[in-house]
Formats: structure tokens, sequence, C-alpha cells
């Protein structure tokens, strides 16, 4: 396939590149090493990332509607099914969780992972959910995860 000229093949190691900006609308990247790459308003529109590594990627203000994210699910599963359901898994309803004000501005001691679970950092979460914390974090710090509606 071929982006803003280059061809992106499944497998690509694009580590550390820089993708600001980058029209990758439609991208396989199935597999990708985007580790500590900056896509930073990259356009990931309907791009495909399963099992990509998006560690330390800069993903601040990425379009990822339509995406296929790392684990296999797209974009719009993730804010509608698994971001609920993670701020509900500490035991608080998703009104609490909001009505703090942790959507705002952001820092530790109001983010809605804090806040949910009563945690002081990423690795105090449940065990189970700490991957899926990481993710949070990673998509809300990037400024992509919207409100949830109540």
């Amino acid at each position: 396939m071929n982006v803003n000229g280059y061809t992106i093949a499944p497998g690509a190691n694009l580590s550390e590149a820089n993708l600001y900006g980058a029209n990758l609308s439609r991208a396989n990247l199935y597999e990708a090493n985007l580790y500590g790459a900056n896509l930073h308003e990259a356009n990931l529109y309907r791009a495909n990332l399963s099992r990509t590594n998006l560690y330390g990627a800069n993903l601040y203000g990425a379009n990822l509607y339509g995406a296929i994210l790392p684990n296999g699910e797209t974009w719009e599963t993730y804010l509608s099914v698994v971001v609920p359901q993670l701020l509900t898994s500490g035991g608080k309803t998703l009104k609490e969780v909001i009505e703090t004000g942790c959507w705002e501005c952001h820092n530790w001691a109001n983010c809605p992972i804090a806040v949910a679970f009563g945690i002081s950092e990423e690795e105090h979460g449940p065990v189970l959910l700490i991957p899926r914390i990481k993710e949070f974090i990673k998509f809300f710090d990037a400024n992509l995860i919207p409100q949830p509606k109540v």
C-alpha cells in the first residue's frame, strides 16, 4: 500500500519514525513496530494496527476512527465498550467517575483511572487490568478519549 509515497508493509519497522501529520489512512500496519514513533496528528483512519507495537508512540491528536487497534478491536468498540467497562471495574459507576471533573485537565490526582480505582499509579491497579489501564492512559494522555456519555 502506498501512503504519502511510501509503501507500508505488514511487519514494517517504523521505530522512532517521525510520522507527524502523516496520512496513514487505510494503511496495513499489521505487526509493525512503531515503538517511539511520532504519530502526532497522524491520520490513522481505518488503519490496521493489529498486533502493532505502539509503546512510547506519540499519538497526540491522531485520528483513530475506524482503525483496528493492536488487540484487534476497533477504535469505536474501544470507546463504546472497553472504556466504560474499564472505568466501572473499580466499583464506581461511570457517573461517579465522570462527575469528579477528571476529563477537564490531566494530572494523576484527577486521572479517570486514579478516580475509578482509587490508585496512585498504573501498577497499583488490578493485575489483570494493568495492560488495559496503560492503554487507556496512553490514549487519554494523547487527548483521544472523549468523555463518555452518562
